[in-house]
């Protein structure tokens, strides 16, 4: 997943999709709810977002 060099907004769209999906059935499949570090993953998807000036800030911040 880390190797991504380039992601439109298109993709950016698609992995918080397959997220939430994946969040919703993990969910149905087990009795752990909130699904755990959902926000650290979704802080990440959001993360492809920034200009890329900000996004080196936000990773020296969240390594």
């Amino acid at each position: 997943f880390a190797n991504a060099k380039k992601c439109s907004n298109g993709g950016r769209g698609l992995m918080q999709l397959d997220f939430t999906s994946l969040r919703s059935k993990f969910e149905m499949v087990t009795a752990i709810r909130p699904m755990p570090h959902c926000e650290y993953v979704e802080t990440y998807i959001k993360a492809y977002y920034m200009p890329d000036t900000i996004l080196e800030e936000w990773v020296k911040e969240h390594k």
